[in-house]
């Protein structure tokens, strides 16, 4: 026998060709499982992603959550600005009013008083006026009746009746 044995050779070809199939076999289950892996990579990957992005919801839910809270205080801060405004401006509405009214009243006093003090002084120049004027009349009068005295002629006068009485006048008064 030689070197080269047929039925070695055909065990050995056999044996090859079985060490290939099983080869052949464990490259397509090698490539099976590469695709496999790759597959797995690729959900892992992505269920990373999913929880990247499930804590990014989360963290933007809470973030909106937040930015509504802010939100409200402000929109209740400004409406409480709005209503302090409002209210101000009502009490200067107010207080113009009350000033106005005031002012009127004030305006109507003074011309009163302006007026009261006219007649006042309309008062005392027309008392001033008529006591001058009595006192002239009174002094004219007091004349005229001097002189009217002195006219008259001298009277003795004698009453007569129920009593004996006698009664002389004079011009001189006696």
């Amino acid at each position: 026998m030689g070197w080269f044995n047929p039925q070695t050779e055909a065990s050995m070809k056999a044996a090859m060709d079985e060490e290939m199939q099983k080869r052949e076999e464990l490259m397509i289950e090698l490539s099976e499982t590469r695709a496999e892996l790759s597959q797995l990579r690729r959900e892992r990957d992505s269920e990373k992603e999913l929880r990247t992005l499930q804590t990014e919801i989360e963290t933007l839910k809470k973030q909106k959550v937040e930015l509504e809270i802010s939100k409200a205080k402000l929109v209740e801060d400004n409406d409480r600005k709005i209503r302090e405004t409002e209210h101000l401006v009502g009490l200067q509405q107010r207080r113009a009013d009350f000033e106005k009214d005031s002012a009127k009243r004030d305006a109507v006093l003074t011309v009163r008083e302006e007026n009261l003090s006219k007649e006042r002084e309309e008062f005392d120049r027309q008392l001033k006026f008529n006591t001058e004027r009595y006192e002239k009349t009174e002094i004219f009068l007091r004349e005229m009746f001097g002189e009217v005295l002195k006219r008259l002629p001298d009277i003795d006068v004698s009453v007569t009746g129920g009593s004996s009485a006698k009664t002389k006048r004079s011009r001189d008064g006696v």
